[in-house]
């Protein structure tokens, strides 16, 4: 939510947010361990809800992954427990989806996330 509202401020947008941090850790004092947020609603940049990430993810199809019904096409999309290697890769490895959007599904957990 910072980067977003950071984003927004660099771009002249209105944040989406509001963020009170209370507390901060990690490595030089950068982690957000405890905030305040409150949704404003402007114009700038916001984490996608559930509706807009699976419309992404998706990418205007209706198949089971966005590269169709068949486990064998996602190895060209994504990074899973099959062909993982039990690691993350880095971004844009694989192939992107319809919308341009690259790792849309896999690359976190062991499993495989459908959209």
């Amino acid at each position: 939510m910072e980067y977003c509202n950071k984003l927004s401020d660099r771009e002249g947008l209105k944040p989406y947010y509001g963020l009170t941090v209370t507390m901060r850790g990690g490595k030089e004092g950068k982690q957000i361990d405890d905030a305040e947020v409150k949704i404003l609603g402007g114009s700038g940049y916001h984490i996608p809800t559930d509706a807009e990430w699976e419309h992404g993810c998706r990418a205007g199809t209706r198949t089971k992954y966005h590269s169709g019904d068949k486990d064998e096409d996602l190895l060209k999309y994504a990074w899973f427990d099959k062909n993982s290697d039990g690691r993350t890769h880095t971004v844009g490895e694989k192939k992107p989806n319809g919308f341009g959007l690259y790792d849309t599904l896999g690359n976190v957990g062991s499993g495989m996330r459908r959209c």
